[in-house]
């Protein structure tokens, strides 16, 4: 029996990809990707699905979304990225290609969450003509390429804004919702280096804050390296009625904290361990909250407030 393309949620979607690492699918190309992840939601949903279809233009120019699902008049994007490390297995079919320049994958999976953001009514733009409206949409991510998933670091780097890792923070870290390149000396603006990607200059406003949790999704058998592979998804539903479930709600305000100590860290160096209790104990972190106050939080007016605790009590 087909499920019902209504129930199709995160929860749905990270079983699926759990399925196909199980088997294991490793794939040599996002194409390869793309097209497995979609036939196994056809089947399972026996919805209509559209690969590469055009839903808005943007400047002239048009603009296609990965995969459309659509059934009974709703409508789900999503848009996916498979990064690989070099990787090559002739006994396994395996071929990998390194891409590297990992800030710029990273930049192009915030892009992802940024377009359906339009799809989805979440942002609009007067530059933007959307021509099929989604009711809402996922941004995956899958890899071999570690620095993805272990780039957690805020230090003066012109993508600091653009990494997307967990690092040893297996609940998740909090993706802050302005997204812009840096010089080299850290001042906000464009490195040289970016001058002649006219694609990738754009900066990039996020509507909400978004809790980023690496999941596995295969390590193969191997001695080799690079044969680790972890996915990430990022849900985008404007009009979901999320319930205020307690455990989500700890996990979102445990991601705040591990975002307000980075910035402590960055700010007072070896010292920063000594402001860590002082951060935890706050006044937000007493607060009751629901998880759409937590999804649209001002992180740097919270930072800025822990940075003024932390120099008015003088514990450094």
């Amino acid at each position: 029996m087909k499920r019902q393309l209504e129930s199709f949620d995160l929860q749905e979607l990270e079983r699926i990809m759990n399925e196909l690492g199980a088997v294991p699918r490793i794939f040599n190309s996002e194409a390869q990707f793309q097209f497995e992840l979609a036939w196994k939601i056809k089947e399972e949903f026996g919805c209509e699905v559209r690969l590469e279809d055009l839903s808005r233009i943007s400047e002239g120019k048009k603009d296609y979304t990965d995969i459309i699902l659509e059934k009974d008049g709703l409508r789900i994007a999503l848009e996916l990225k498979y990064k690989t490390a070099k990787y090559e297995d002739e006994s396994k079919n395996i071929y990998l290609k390194a891409h590297g320049a990992a800030d710029l994958g990273a930049y192009d999976f915030l892009w992802d969450v940024h377009r359906i953001q339009l799809l989805t009514g979440m942002e609009t733009s007067d530059k933007d003509e959307v021509k099929r409206p989604c009711d809402k949409g996922y941004a995956i991510i899958l890899t071999n390429d570690y620095h993805y998933w272990k780039d957690a670091t805020i230090k003066e780097t012109i993508n600091r804004d653009f990494l997307i890792g967990s690092g040893e923070f297996s609940h998740g870290v909090l993706c802050k919702k302005f997204h812009q390149w840096y010089t080299l000396d850290g001042e906000v603006g464009h490195s040289k280096a970016l001058l002649n990607d006219r694609s990738r200059q754009h900066e990039i406003d996020l509507k909400r804050n978004y809790f980023f949790q690496w999941k596995p999704y295969h390590t193969i058998d191997s001695n080799e390296t690079n044969k680790e592979f972890k996915y990430m998804i990022v849900e985008m539903a404007p009009n979901s009625k999320t319930e205020n479930n307690p455990e989500v709600i700890d996990s979102m305000k445990d991601a705040i904290a591990v975002e307000i100590a980075k910035h402590i860290e960055n700010k007072y160096g070896e010292r920063w361990i000594k402001c860590v209790d002082l951060a935890m104990s706050a006044s937000w972190w007493n607060k009751e909250y629901t998880i759409e106050e937590l999804a649209t939080i001002n992180i740097d007016e919270l930072v800025a407030e822990v940075f003024k605790q932390i120099d008015n009590d003088e514990i450094i």
